[in-house]
């Protein structure tokens, strides 16, 4: 018997649309004082019972480090560490765990310059890392951005001043630091300044930022590959006359970004870009109208990204916090909470936890300012894609022999058990069926009558062992009696059965007349595998 094999059906699932989310206050958020002006810049969340916060206050002389912790019910305050005399601020934090975290900034060093601050997180307490290096020495250093792919190692971003003018920093840690300062800024006469770094892996980063071609800003992205950092090709702006400005990127996969900012079109409206395929295109968001910006984004997968930040609102003349989605390849603004619609607030950390729950932090102002956080949790979408398989025999189909009949002078009938197994893994439902053709039964004497063979009912159509799947209903007219010369359906299951590995068995019957020939007859049978009933 020859068996003939059908080629493979496409199926890739759809995904589904987003709803938006509802932020809630929280009131849990804590202040070095209620009369101090507190900002918090960055949060990070493991999950919905860890997130770290972290910014600075003014004690009335100069500012000071800040953070608190998310445990799940409330914040609670853990001061880090404050190394300069006079400003000491945090900007960026990334936690690989609720007993490690890393976050930077800057703090005045005795030389009255700006220096890399950088303090970890155990678990309990904060320590600053003296060992964290400068791009240059006896000038302006800042540290703008961090992340840990894991608790040993880290990637700090941000800018130091070259020879004339402010250039891009980056700073590696896996136990000891490295500085890169080369091959990631666009020109050595114009300033470039990194905002963000995403490290979705331990060998690969995106930092995020912006440099000026000489007359605007312009957005600019460094990649880590290969255990080298280069820029980035082909990143978008929406003019080369417009400012253009990435404050914050986030990455779910090696393959898969969202880098978020704000452009300059009379106003600020926000900015983002995502990287798919290899390519990074622009993304407008919903909302356009007004000033309005992004200042960080965090995608807890390929499918969803959240951003943050602010707009401006005409009715009150304040500017509110601003939250939209990216899922389903379009934006959805999310209802943002804020403090009072007669106060300003500004988020400015996004942390999502892969789970679906965000935390955005920022502050809002009153007599002064004063942090604000919220939360929300998202249903996320998991998507996975099928890949079809084939519609085949398991087994081919073999040889058949009937049982030797002896003539005794009357009909004589034989029969023998044929077992199939047919896998349809094409994942389409489109149901199969099984058509037979057949040459003469003949011994070269004699020519034995197509209706002396037939077929009966297929039976015990069961699904293959450690296999879940409908098994086939089969349609058909039985006993079948075996056709010569062109192909018929002998066996057919209907759409939506069939799925998956399956045997059934046939019985082929043999009649012999009783002036039958002796000597050994044969036939060339030709079974057909075919997708539809």
């Amino acid at each position: 018997m020859t068996a003939l094999l059908l080629g493979m059906l496409v199926f890739i699932p759809a995904r589904p649309a987003e709803a938006a989310a509802t932020w809630t206050l929280d009131t849990t958020t804590t202040n070095s004082s209620a009369t101090q002006n507190n900002y918090l810049y960055s949060t990070s969340c493991v999950s919905s019972t860890f997130c770290m916060a972290v910014g600075y206050f003014n004690n009335g002389t100069s500012d000071q480090t800040y953070s608190e912790d998310w445990n799940g019910s409330t914040w609670t305050q853990v001061l880090p560490q404050n190394p300069g005399t006079g400003n000491n601020e945090l900007e960026s934090v990334s936690c690989a765990s609720a007993s490690f975290c890393m976050a930077v900034g800057q703090y005045i060093a005795a030389n009255s310059y700006d220096s890399t601050l950088v303090e970890t997180w155990n678990g309990t307490s904060w320590t600053t890392d003296s060992s964290a290096p400068e791009g240059t020495a006896s000038q302006n250093n800042y540290l703008a951005g961090v992340s840990c792919s894991s608790s040993t190692q880290c990637v700090a971003v941000g800018n130091y001043y070259g020879s004339t003018t402010n250039q891009s920093l980056i700073l590696s840690w896996n136990g000891s630091w490295t500085v890169t300062t080369a091959g990631i800024s666009t020109s050595s006469t114009q300033y470039n300044e990194l905002a963000s770094v995403s490290c979705p892996s331990a060998t690969s980063c995106f930092a995020a930022g912006y440099y000026s071609n000489g007359t605007v800003d312009q957005t600019v992205i460094d990649a880590l590959s290969g255990g080298t950092w280069s820029i980035a090709a082909g990143v978008p702006n929406t003019s080369t006359s417009q400012n253009n400005k990435l404050l914050s990127i986030s990455c779910a996969q090696t393959t898969s970004c969202m880098a978020a900012g704000y452009y300059v079109n009379s106003v600020d409206e926000p900015l983002a870009l995502v990287l798919s395929s290899g390519t990074w295109t622009l993304q407008d968001p919903a909302t356009s109208a007004n000033n309005a910006a992004f200042y960080s984004v965090s995608c807890m997968s390929p499918n969803l990204c959240v951003a943050g930040g602010f707009q401006y609102v005409t009715a009150s003349s304040t500017n509110q916090n601003l939250i939209e989605e990216f899922g389903g390849g379009s934006w959805t603004p999310d209802t943002a909470a804020n403090s009072s619609t007669a106060q300003n607030n500004i988020l400015y950390g996004m942390s999502c936890a892969s789970t679906g729950y965000c935390r955005a932090v920022g502050f809002h102002s009153g007599a002064v300012f004063q942090n604000i956080a919220e939360y929300a949790t998202y249903g996320i979408v998991v998507t996975a894609t099928v890949n079809p398989g084939t519609l085949s025999f398991v087994t081919p189909p073999g040889n058949l022999s009937f049982a030797p009949v002896t003539l005794t002078g009357v009909n004589l009938s034989t029969s023998t058990t044929e077992t199939f197994d047919v896998g349809d893994n094409t994942g389409s439902g489109s149901g199969w069926n099984i058509s037979l053709s057949a040459t003469p039964f003949t011994n070269g004497a004699q020519t034995l009558a197509a209706s002396d063979f037939t077929a009966g009912a297929p039976s015990g159509d069961t699904c293959d062992s450690g296999v879940t799947c409908v098994a086939a209903t089969f349609g058909g007219t039985y006993p079948y009696t075996l056709p010569s010369g062109s192909a018929t359906k002998l066996i057919s299951a209907a759409a939506g059965t069939g799925l998956a590995n399956q045997s059934f068995s046939v019985v082929w019957s043999a009649q012999f007349p009783a002036d039958a020939y002796a000597g050994s007859y044969s036939s060339t049978w030709t079974l057909t595998l075919a997708s539809g009933p």
